[in-house]
This record gives structure tokens, sequence and C-alpha cells, in this order.
């Protein structure tokens, strides 16, 4: 459905997103890592990622409308203050690859725009801090 018709869908899917992401997020660490000396959790995407390259590439391609973008940052906004304590995120793991390589190696196909924004979300702006 979204992309079918990605303007009456993308809002839909981007806070199913999110709030997949969060919950994950927001699950209690498993008691094997907390027993670990060092520990370290690792996510494909973040809440963070959610907003900073997903959402805010389907506003710049259009899928989003204003009132959508400012209703989806408002509460992104709002959530992350509530749990800023409990998604501390200490970095961020970006790998590189053309959408080439991603398609020759079975990844996810990406866009070239969608590949340059994901770099540009990650390098180009300061993400808020924890």
């Amino acid at each position: 459905m979204m992309y079918q018709e990605p303007a009456r869908w993308s809002y839909t899917f981007q806070t199913l997103s999110f709030m997949s992401r969060l919950k994950v997020q927001l699950e209690p660490i498993p008691g094997r890592l907390l027993q670990a000396e060092k520990s370290v959790r690792v996510f494909e995407r973040s809440v963070y990622s959610d907003r900073y390259i997903f959402a805010k590439n389907l506003f710049e391609n259009g899928s989003l409308s204003d009132i959508e973008w400012h209703i989806y940052q408002d509460w992104h906004s709002f959530l992350l203050q509530e749990f800023a304590n409990r998604l501390l995120l200490h970095g961020f793991i970006y790998l590189q690859a053309s959408p080439q390589e991603k398609e020759s190696s079975r990844l996810l196909k990406c866009p070239d725009e969608k590949h340059e924004r994901q770099g540009r979300g990650l390098y180009g702006e300061t993400l808020p801090e924890g």
C-alpha cells in the first residue's frame, strides 16, 4: 500500500515504524548483557534514524504533507523527551555502499536519492544528544 500510494500511507507507515523502533529500544536490557563486563546493543535502525533519515526523506520527496511532518516531529520530540534516559545511544554505525553494491550483495535496494540522504542524515546534520 505504501509504495502504491505514498502520499496516502507514508504518515501511517512512518508512525508504525517509529512505534516499532521505540518499543524495541525500550525493552529491558537482557540479563546476560547486564552481567557482562562490557556490553553492546546494536539496532538496525533507531528512533533517530527514523526521523532524521526516513521520515525526513518522505517529507522532502512530498510523501508527507507539511502538517503531517509537523505533527510527526511534535510527537517524536515529546516521546524522546519522555523516554530520554532509556533511549541513550553511544553512536551510529553507518555502512556506506552504493545502490549497486547493495543489490549485488542481496541487501535492501535503495534508490540513489535515498542513499545520499541516509549519509547526509548521519554526517551532514547534528542529531540531538540522548
